[in-house]
Protein backbone atom coordinates (compact mmCIF):
# COMPACT_ATOMS: atom_id res chain seq x y z
CA UNK A 1 0.00 0.00 0.00
CA UNK A 2 2.78 2.30 0.93
CA UNK A 3 4.63 2.04 -2.66
CA UNK A 4 0.99 1.95 -4.28
CA UNK A 5 0.65 5.70 -2.66
CA UNK A 6 4.19 6.50 -3.50
CA UNK A 7 3.81 5.89 -6.88
CA UNK A 8 0.26 7.35 -7.11
CA UNK A 9 1.94 10.37 -5.41
CA UNK A 10 4.86 10.47 -7.98
CA UNK A 11 2.38 10.02 -10.75
CA UNK A 12 0.21 13.44 -9.57
CA UNK A 13 3.43 15.24 -9.00
CA UNK A 14 4.68 14.30 -12.96
CA UNK A 15 0.74 14.83 -14.29
CA UNK A 16 0.41 18.21 -12.70
CA UNK A 17 3.78 19.55 -13.57
CA UNK A 18 3.05 18.33 -17.58
CA UNK A 19 -0.85 18.41 -17.60
CA UNK A 20 -2.35 21.16 -15.83
CA UNK A 21 -5.99 20.55 -16.21
CA UNK A 22 -8.16 20.45 -13.56
CA UNK A 23 -11.40 18.17 -14.08
CA UNK A 24 -12.86 17.38 -10.25
CA UNK A 25 -11.80 17.60 -6.80
CA UNK A 26 -10.38 14.75 -5.84
CA UNK A 27 -6.77 14.23 -7.05
CA UNK A 28 -6.59 10.87 -7.44
CA UNK A 29 -9.29 10.64 -10.29
CA UNK A 30 -7.78 14.30 -11.38
CA UNK A 31 -4.57 12.64 -11.80
CA UNK A 32 -6.02 9.73 -13.86
CA UNK A 33 -8.00 11.55 -15.64
CA UNK A 34 -5.41 14.21 -16.58
CA UNK A 35 -3.15 10.92 -17.77
CA UNK A 36 -5.79 9.23 -20.29
CA UNK A 37 -6.36 12.26 -21.61
CA UNK A 38 -3.16 12.73 -22.57
CA UNK A 39 -2.89 9.32 -23.83
CA UNK A 40 -6.06 10.05 -25.93
CA UNK A 41 -4.59 13.83 -27.26
CA UNK A 42 -1.76 11.72 -28.78
CA UNK A 43 -4.29 9.26 -30.11
CA UNK A 44 -6.09 12.65 -31.58
CA UNK A 45 -8.95 11.76 -29.66
CA UNK A 46 -11.21 14.82 -28.35
CA UNK A 47 -11.77 14.37 -24.66
CA UNK A 48 -14.45 16.15 -22.74
CA UNK A 49 -14.38 15.42 -18.71
CA UNK A 50 -16.71 17.61 -16.04
CA UNK A 51 -17.24 15.26 -12.69
CA UNK A 52 -19.24 17.34 -9.76
CA UNK A 53 -18.15 15.39 -7.24
CA UNK A 54 -20.04 14.86 -4.09
CA UNK A 55 -18.38 15.76 -0.14
CA UNK A 56 -18.46 12.01 1.05
CA UNK A 57 -16.92 11.15 -2.29
CA UNK A 58 -13.50 9.60 -0.88
CA UNK A 59 -15.40 8.22 2.22
CA UNK A 60 -17.67 6.36 -0.07
CA UNK A 61 -14.91 5.19 -2.89
CA UNK A 62 -11.79 3.77 -2.05
CA UNK A 63 -8.67 4.66 -4.24
CA UNK A 64 -8.81 1.06 -5.29
CA UNK A 65 -12.44 1.20 -6.72
CA UNK A 66 -12.10 5.06 -8.27
CA UNK A 67 -8.90 3.85 -10.20
CA UNK A 68 -10.43 0.54 -11.25
CA UNK A 69 -14.02 2.03 -12.25
CA UNK A 70 -12.49 5.30 -14.72
CA UNK A 71 -9.15 3.70 -15.50
CA UNK A 72 -11.38 0.47 -17.24
CA UNK A 73 -14.18 3.23 -18.33
CA UNK A 74 -11.46 4.97 -20.15
CA UNK A 75 -9.35 2.39 -21.23
CA UNK A 76 -12.57 0.92 -22.71
CA UNK A 77 -13.61 4.11 -24.46
CA UNK A 78 -9.95 4.89 -25.72
CA UNK A 79 -10.25 1.61 -26.95
CA UNK A 80 -12.90 1.75 -28.91
CA UNK A 81 -11.89 5.32 -30.34
CA UNK A 82 -8.70 4.13 -31.39
CA UNK A 83 -11.08 1.89 -34.26
CA UNK A 84 -12.62 4.74 -36.14
CA UNK A 85 -10.01 5.86 -39.13
CA UNK A 86 -11.80 9.14 -39.26
CA UNK A 87 -9.74 11.30 -37.20
CA UNK A 88 -12.78 14.20 -36.72
CA UNK A 89 -15.33 11.50 -35.29
CA UNK A 90 -13.04 10.36 -32.40
CA UNK A 91 -14.90 11.49 -29.08
CA UNK A 92 -15.24 10.57 -25.19
CA UNK A 93 -17.17 12.83 -22.89
CA UNK A 94 -17.48 11.79 -19.40
CA UNK A 95 -19.86 13.76 -17.17
CA UNK A 96 -20.27 13.57 -13.54
CA UNK A 97 -23.03 14.67 -11.02
CA UNK A 98 -24.93 14.35 -7.75
CA UNK A 99 -29.02 14.35 -7.20
CA UNK A 100 -30.43 13.28 -3.99
CA UNK A 101 -27.50 11.04 -2.51
CA UNK A 102 -27.41 9.43 -6.25
CA UNK A 103 -23.75 9.80 -7.82
CA UNK A 104 -24.72 9.57 -11.47
CA UNK A 105 -21.74 9.10 -14.61
CA UNK A 106 -22.35 9.85 -17.84
CA UNK A 107 -20.09 8.11 -20.42
CA UNK A 108 -19.95 8.59 -23.89
CA UNK A 109 -17.51 8.29 -26.69
CA UNK A 110 -17.77 7.08 -30.72
CA UNK A 111 -17.92 3.92 -31.69
CA UNK A 112 -17.98 1.53 -35.15
CA UNK A 113 -20.29 -1.21 -33.28
CA UNK A 114 -24.15 -1.20 -33.91
CA UNK A 115 -25.34 -3.52 -31.36
CA UNK A 116 -24.00 -4.72 -27.74
CA UNK A 117 -25.11 -7.71 -24.74
CA UNK A 118 -26.65 -5.30 -22.42
CA UNK A 119 -26.45 -8.39 -20.13
CA UNK A 120 -22.60 -8.67 -19.71
CA UNK A 121 -21.97 -5.22 -21.60
CA UNK A 122 -19.69 -6.87 -24.29
CA UNK A 123 -19.32 -5.40 -27.44
CA UNK A 124 -16.26 -7.65 -28.33
CA UNK A 125 -16.11 -10.74 -30.53
CA UNK A 126 -13.98 -12.59 -28.52
CA UNK A 127 -15.12 -13.09 -24.91
CA UNK A 128 -12.46 -15.17 -23.50
CA UNK A 129 -9.71 -12.82 -24.46
CA UNK A 130 -11.66 -9.79 -23.39
CA UNK A 131 -14.50 -8.12 -21.61
CA UNK A 132 -12.34 -8.31 -18.17
CA UNK A 133 -12.98 -4.25 -18.01
CA UNK A 134 -16.82 -4.30 -18.28
CA UNK A 135 -16.97 -6.64 -15.54
CA UNK A 136 -14.70 -4.98 -13.46
CA UNK A 137 -17.01 -1.85 -13.47
CA UNK A 138 -20.21 -4.21 -13.81
CA UNK A 139 -18.93 -5.67 -10.29
CA UNK A 140 -18.03 -2.54 -8.67
CA UNK A 141 -21.64 -1.30 -9.65
CA UNK A 142 -23.78 -3.99 -7.74
CA UNK A 143 -20.99 -3.97 -5.35
CA UNK A 144 -22.55 -0.37 -4.75
CA UNK A 145 -25.90 -1.14 -5.11
CA UNK A 146 -26.11 0.75 -8.27
CA UNK A 147 -27.53 0.45 -11.90
CA UNK A 148 -26.37 0.80 -15.17
CA UNK A 149 -27.85 1.14 -18.53
CA UNK A 150 -25.70 1.23 -21.47
CA UNK A 151 -27.05 1.60 -25.42
CA UNK A 152 -25.28 2.47 -29.10
CA UNK A 153 -27.07 4.68 -31.27
CA UNK A 154 -25.73 7.03 -33.68
CA UNK A 155 -22.00 5.62 -33.61
CA UNK A 156 -21.64 6.14 -29.83
CA UNK A 157 -21.99 4.38 -26.84
CA UNK A 158 -23.42 5.52 -23.81
CA UNK A 159 -23.23 4.37 -20.41
CA UNK A 160 -25.07 5.72 -17.36
CA UNK A 161 -23.73 4.94 -14.12
CA UNK A 162 -26.14 5.33 -11.34
CA UNK A 163 -24.56 4.99 -7.68
CA UNK A 164 -26.30 6.23 -4.64
CA UNK A 165 -23.94 8.09 -2.16
CA UNK A 166 -23.90 6.19 1.07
Amino acid sequence: YEEMSSLISSLSSHVKRNYPDTFCKNALLNTLLQEKKAIADRLEINCQFRILLPESFDCVFSDITITSLFSNLLDNAIEECERIQDKLDKKIYIHGWRIRNNLFLEVKNTTEKEVIDSSTFKTKKDPKSHGVGMKIIKEIIENYEGITDIEIENGEIEILIQIPDK
